[in-house]
């Protein structure tokens, strides 16, 4: 029996970023003899100039088995729209061993694609501290853009294209912060092709998009204008004076 929303309070989704430092200490526990200049690594010892230099030395010995694992998330998203632009909403599942919760949220005036990738900033900023995510989406858009570096691109190119801005900055640039705090994986599935969580993420978004009182996506019904270039003062724009 799938869990109720009510259960979306799930204890891991409110872990507190201690939890990797408290970690990493545990594994410096398995060492002894740091003070002193004395670096010992199993039951061999070994003298160091400094303690500083003792620390370094184990920074370098602890092997990657030995550092603390990133948790594992599973994040299913969907965006819908009626009419594109139209009202849309977004819905979003995260999964995590016995835990589960589910959002969703909805504009009055939007896009599915802005709804689609703001599925998967809403899912990747939930998570309270940095994990490996299994991102499913059935949306090619954003899958293929996060994948093929397509994004990342139009970043380094200032977002510029062609015939002006590239769409959706805004929700981009979100979400490419999101991606570098977390290890994330973005997997496409098929929409409506049975998958249940794929397609308890198409109910919820269709179902908050209609929702009544809608609040503005404001970035979509205003976006900021393009800086203008500052054109330089013709020869007969200039003022001669005596």
């Amino acid at each position: 029996m799938a869990a109720t929303v009510a259960e979306a309070q799930a204890p891991f989704f409110q872990k507190s970023p201690e939890a990797t430092a408290q970690g990493f200490t545990h594994h410096l526990s398995h060492f002894s003899d740091l003070s002193h200049g004395i670096l010992r690594i199993g039951s061999r010892p070994r003298t160091c100039t400094s303690f500083a230099i003792g620390v370094a030395e184990l920074a370098i010995a602890m092997s990657p088995n030995q550092a603390p694992k990133l948790t594992n998330v599973t994040i299913y998203t969907d965006g819908a729209c009626l009419g594109n632009p139209g009202p849309g909403g977004y819905a979003v599942v995260l999964l995590h061993g016995q835990h589960r919760k589910e959002l969703s949220g909805g504009y009055r005036l939007t896009t599915n694609n802005r709804m689609e990738i703001l599925a998967a900033i809403v899912g990747l900023q939930t998570l309270k501290h940095r994990c490996a995510v299994k991102l499913y989406t059935d949306s090619k858009y954003l899958q293929e853009s996060i994948t093929l570096g397509w994004a990342q691109r139009w970043r380094a190119k200032g977002w510029k294209r062609g015939d002006g801005q590239r769409v959706n900055r805004d929700l981009w640039e979100r979400l490419l912060d999101l991606c570098g705090r977390h290890e994330v994986e973005f997997i496409w599935v098929r929409g409506h092709a049975g998958d249940p969580e794929n397609e308890r993420c198409d109910f919820l978004s269709v179902q908050a998009s209609q929702q009544k009182d809608l609040p503005p996506d404001s970035l979509y019904e205003e976006p900021p204008s393009a800086p203008k270039m500052s054109a330089s003062p013709s020869l007969f724009d200039l003022t001669v004076s005596d």
